[in-house]
């Protein structure tokens, strides 16, 4: 019966954070009427499958891609969720305050053993107290406390702090304690193992960039694990299919040696407190007028064996501040490819 009760419901699998006691059964990511959220900001040029889903009933839209403004589960946000979930250390700690303003997907819990995508590459001058991240997230979240989570970060930033330039940078991060003890960016501590021949390293400038107005730069990004060994594999390619770049092995890791629990990936823009928030992606949001927001496409899961999968995981949409940043649902063939970005200016 849709309505009877149940003791227990743990349907987004948040650990504890979700546990209902004695509530009645509803579907999951149920719009709720009037709930708010940016009018519109989905439906762009560059993707015509999106024409419409600014007007349409939530029932015609796909669960996995409910935009998280109009999405609660038991009246309970799921974009707090979120941030419960993963904590407030999306980006590890780098000896600075701030807000970080974030548009992306992150699936629900399940078991995962890779991820491939290919996004756009931008670049923009921002000052010390301004970073710009495009990333992949590779967790495994451990105990239900958050302490051993187990994450992989790779992407591409703007980090004039870490770098001490404005240049877009390829970067990666690990840890497997929610970086209270372990881990590091790049290759600034012992981890990351960098494969002869790779065709950069961590931490290396990529150039050229996009140009908004003119040519896409774009870079494939293939993490997975590798079944004999556990380890977790990077390939990297630009303007190209991707190639070996080296590896992280699993003797770093705990939890995240057997599998990934959750896949995020999208974009940050973070700033410290009192400074407006910089650009993300190409600084445009996706837009009824045109095509220049940055994209990732080709989104595919990698299976057990390090088969390319279709991407058929359902995720949650969260956008902080929608007005300054967007992300699309996932749309497309085979449900592969999102736009997201946002113009900044935001002030926490």
């Amino acid at each position: 019966m849709d309505h009877e009760l149940k003791l227990k419901e743990k349907r987004l699998h948040l650990g504890d954070l979700l546990e209902v006691i004695g509530a009645p059964r509803r579907p999951p990511l149920q719009r709720v009427p009037g709930d708010g959220g940016h009018p519109g900001a989905a439906a762009t040029a560059c993707c015509p499958e999106l024409a419409g889903v600014a007007s349409a009933p939530a029932a015609a839209l796909p669960l996995r891609t409910q935009p998280i403004g109009q999405a609660r589960w038991w009246g309970l946000e799921l974009e707090a969720a979120v941030r419960t979930w993963f904590g407030n250390d999306l980006h590890p700690n780098v000896g600075y305050g701030g807000k970080s303003y974030d548009a992306l997907h992150a699936t629900y819990e399940g078991s995962y053993f890779g991820f491939v995508t290919t996004m756009d590459v931008y670049g923009f001058q921002i000052n010390n107290g301004q970073r710009i991240v495009s990333s992949i997230w590779i967790v495994n979240r451990g105990g239900n406390d958050g302490d051993e989570k187990n994450e992989i970060m790779i992407g591409w930033q703007v980090f004039p702090q870490m770098y001490g330039d404005s240049n877009t940078h390829f970067f990666t991060h690990w840890t497997r304690d929610s970086t209270r003890t372990t881990g590091c960016y790049d290759m600034k501590c012992p981890g990351f193992e960098l494969t002869p021949g790779s065709p950069l390293a961590p931490g290396d400038v990529i150039r050229p960039v996009s140009d908004v107005n003119g040519a896409r730069q774009k870079i494939t990004i293939k993490v997975f694990r590798d079944k004999p060994t556990g380890n977790w594999w990077k390939h990297y390619g630009f303007n190209r299919a991707s190639a070996a770049m080296g590896y992280y092995p699993a003797s770093l890791f705990t939890t995240l040696t057997e599998k990934a629990t959750n896949i995020l990936f999208g974009g940050s823009a973070l700033a410290v407190d009192g400074v407006p928030s910089p650009a993300m992606g190409s600084g445009s949001l996706p837009s009824i007028m045109s095509d220049r927001a940055a994209s990732m496409e080709g989104i595919s899961l990698i299976d057990e064996d390090g088969r390319v999968a279709p991407f058929d995981a359902e995720t949650i949409k969260t956008e902080t501040m929608s007005f300054c940043y967007a992300m699309t649902p996932i749309f497309g063939a085979n449900s592969s490819r999102c736009v997201c970005g946002g113009h900044g200016g935001c002030v926490g």
